[in-house]
């Protein structure tokens, strides 16, 4: 765990934890990669392996279908990207209607989460990420900003952001805040 401006981090100095869900807390590219895959076959364009679509996914679905189709152009295919999104977004919900849903739990979220309820929380707050947009939307509403190192970052490393902290897990967050905590030898 590296740990930059500890004193932000202190659990005595917050009122709440936010995360950020995907990438953060929940592995959802396989049910991503389902529903691109499944649209991408209507229009018979070559279906992409998850590892492929884990490297799109970022700042929404939009942003996915257009690095999607940037891909495929690159391949020397074409794709009616307003048609791929649509249909999108059609198959990612029946997916979770039809009970398809592969999305998983990041190790150590839950710990981390029970950790967390043991520690007061008594004034303004921190956030948990994994991307840029993460840590934009961290420091617009003025908090400190802790990183995991996996997650969905258009294929960035999100070691190489400006984040106060990194977490190899959610469940490293209390740790580090207890530590922030201590006082210096």
């Amino acid at each position: 765990m590296r740990v930059g401006g500890a004193d932000q981090l202190s659990a005595r100095s917050l009122q709440a934890v936010l995360f950020d869900l995907d990438g953060t807390l929940l592995d959802t590219a396989a049910d991503i990669s389902l529903a691109l895959n499944r649209a991408l076959a209507e229009q018979r364009l070559t279906s992409l392996p998850e590892a492929q679509v884990r490297v799109l996914i970022g700042r929404g679905v939009p942003g996915l279908i257009e690095r999607a189709v940037a891909r495929l152009a690159a391949a020397g295919e074409s794709a009616d990207a307003g048609l791929l999104l649509e249909r999108f977004h059609f198959h990612y919900e029946r997916i979770h209607e039809l009970d398809e849903i592969q999305t998983r739990v990041y190790p150590g979220v839950a710990a981390g989460h029970a950790r967390l309820d043991f520690i007061e929380f008594m004034n303004p707050l921190v956030m948990e990420g994994d991307s840029l947009t993460d840590v934009l939307a961290a420091r617009a509403a003025g908090l400190a900003v802790v990183c995991v190192p996996y997650g969905y970052n258009e294929g960035a490393d999100p070691r190489a952001l400006a984040c106060d902290a990194f977490v190899e897990s959610v469940g490293g967050l209390p740790a580090l805040l207890t530590v922030a905590d201590r006082p210096s030898a």
